[in-house]
């Protein structure tokens, strides 16, 4: 009787797609399309200018609003596992004042 052993190495691909381009000003939302297929998990961050004094900007991701940190990237969501699922996305600038979204870009990156 022979016994055979298969072994596979299945690259790890993470990525993250928007329904729509991030509207031309804040407080509108976008529909962010996440796939990670790292075992330990993977975070969502955002890169984004960091607001001036005196202004704030947030994030609503998942139905979780998360305040954008002063170093310019925030993490705006963690999972443990691999995962494929669909996420909200909106900017929020309280001060209602136009924010230059073309400078916000999200990475998706395996743990």
């Amino acid at each position: 009787m022979l016994t055979f052993r298969l072994g596979l190495n299945v690259p790890t691909i993470c990525r993250i797609d928007l329904d729509n381009a991030l509207p031309a000003s804040a407080n509108a939302a976008v529909t962010a399309e996440e796939f990670c297929n790292a075992p330990a998990g993977y975070r969502v961050i955002a890169l984004h200018p960091a607001p001036s004094a005196g202004t704030s900007l947030w994030f609503e991701y998942g139905g979780r609003r998360v305040q954008a940190s002063a170093s310019g990237m925030t993490t705006l969501a963690e999972e443990p596992t691999a995962a494929h699922r669909f996420r909200p996305l909106a900017i929020i600038t309280p001060q209602q004042g136009q924010l230059a979204v073309s400078n916000i870009t999200l990475q998706i990156v395996p743990r």
